[in-house]
């Protein structure tokens, strides 16, 4: 019993969970929409104008939970492309120096994986 309930979450860790669960969806689509507008048109969209892309940023740069900061340069991975490689680096490149030193590895080395491309 004791375990059972130390396995559940609060619904502050399940709205948490649901906000990296959306940054990876925002991601799914917004690859989906801009491989298609490519195959379609030929024509890459700009990533400002990516739908949804503000929320993956904004949550990379505000967010105090290191976990939805994670989930946020996850996204920008799976979208990157190389008309997209200059704002993703800058963004990883500050991601990079944050305080919290799981997440700044991770945008590290994303940043590397990135430049490798």
């Amino acid at each position: 019993e004791d375990l059972q309930l130390s396995m559940e979450l609060t619904t502050m860790e399940q709205a948490e969970r649901n906000k990296e669960y959306a940054l990876y969806t925002i991601a799914s689509l917004i690859k989906i929409y801009v491989d298609d507008v490519k195959e379609l048109s030929g024509n890459i969209i700009p990533i400002t104008d990516l739908p949804g892309i503000s929320s993956i940023v904004d949550s990379l740069k505000t967010s105090s939970n290191s976990s939805i900061k994670i989930a946020a340069i996850d996204a920008l991975r799976f979208i990157a492309r190389p008309e997209y490689n200059e704002e993703i680096e800058s963004l990883f490149t500050i991601a990079s120096k944050d305080s919290n030193p799981i997440v700044a590895r991770n945008a590290s080395l994303a940043l590397e994986s990135l430049k490798q491309q």
